[in-house]
């Protein structure tokens, strides 16, 4: 028979044994661990699966229902107190988090859903960036595909009182479709023909210039960070010129300085800065109506040319 010290001393080791290879541990602070050896006392629950696999799921949540209204799978929610708190952080070699939304039957199906609202300040549904020292980088990469039904690879909604950005983006922005505006006569009022002398007579006025944008160096020392402006000689007009000339044609930008959400508090307060910009687009409208009116003018010349016996046909009809 076992003395009474030797059983103490076996039941030591299983004590002090155990914890470090059990599958499930709850320590006394409630933390539970899984799958683990190390004790995070940050960590409410910490899980690891080593096991190699292409379909492993660490943690697999599941609604099975089939009621008709929006059940929550995983609900993470952090607000210990305002403007802290992450409701979830994901971490991955390849993607951080990869969304869709498959159904069949008709109706909507939005992959990645953001939102962000309350308070005074900056609020974004969604916010991201890319960054690494080579290779291609994308803050944002929308793809949408299919046999039927309207698809958006990337879908933006802003209003409200302020200024409003559906999309911002702070580098190049290139379109491999059509880039439009809502032109249906159904979304207008007042609708008048543009006075021809008054737009050519301004558009005279007009300075077309050659330049270069500042180095971002030179722009952060005039308080314009992270603007990531394009290189090399650019053509255009300066905003604030243009605006003596057509002020509905010049807006004002809020830049919001990109901030690391890892950041301390007094990082996360929201920096912007205001500038001024173009609408080019909106100036075709006023070029295509200074042609006419110099056609008009030319036409007009023609009958005064004609009309004294002199021949016009070596201009040729450009009418």
């Amino acid at each position: 028979m076992l003395s009474l010290s030797l059983i103490y001393l076996l039941l030591g080791l299983v004590l002090f044994v155990l914890p470090v290879h059990a599958q499930i541990e709850i320590s006394t602070d409630g933390n539970v661990n899984v799958g683990s050896a190390n004790h995070d006392a940050y960590r409410k629950l910490h899980i690891r699966y080593d096991k190699p696999s292409g379909t492993t799921k660490v943690v697999a949540a599941e609604y099975s229902g089939t009621q008709a209204y929006d059940a929550v799978a995983v609900y993470g929610r952090s607000e210990p107190a305002p403007f802290w708190g992450i409701g979830g952080k994901f971490i991955g070699g390849f993607a951080g988090i990869d969304t869709y939304a498959t159904m069949s039957g008709s109706g909507n199906r939005v992959g990645y859903y953001g939102r962000a609202s309350g308070g005074t300040g900056s609020n974004y549904g969604t916010y991201t960036w890319a960054e690494g020292n080579s290779g291609t980088k994308y803050g944002v990469f929308g793809m949408a595909r299919g046999d039927a039904g309207t698809k958006y690879g990337v879908y933006g909604w802003a209003y409200g009182s302020g200024t409003n950005y559906a999309g911002y983006f702070s580098g190049n922005v290139h379109i491999t479709g059509t880039l439009t505006n809502p032109s249906d006569e159904r979304l207008k009022t007042n609708v008048r023909a543009l006075q021809g002398r008054d737009v050519l007579a301004k558009l005279r006025a007009m300075r077309p210039v050659a330049f270069r944008y500042k180095e971002q160096a030179g722009l952060n020392a005039v308080g314009f960070q992270a603007l990531e402006l394009p290189e090399g000689e650019r053509v255009g007009f300066v905003a604030q010129e243009v605006a003596q000339v057509f002020p509905d044609l010049v807006h004002e930008q809020v830049h919001v300085v990109p901030e690391d959400p890892e950041a301390e508090k007094v990082a996360r307060e929201a920096t912007t800065v205001r500038y001024q910009s173009v609408d080019y687009l909106a100036m075709i409208p006023l070029l295509v109506r200074a042609i006419q009116e110099q056609q008009e003018e030319i036409d007009a010349l023609r009958v005064v040319l004609e009309q004294n016996g002199l021949d016009v046909s070596a201009l040729g009809d450009r009418r």
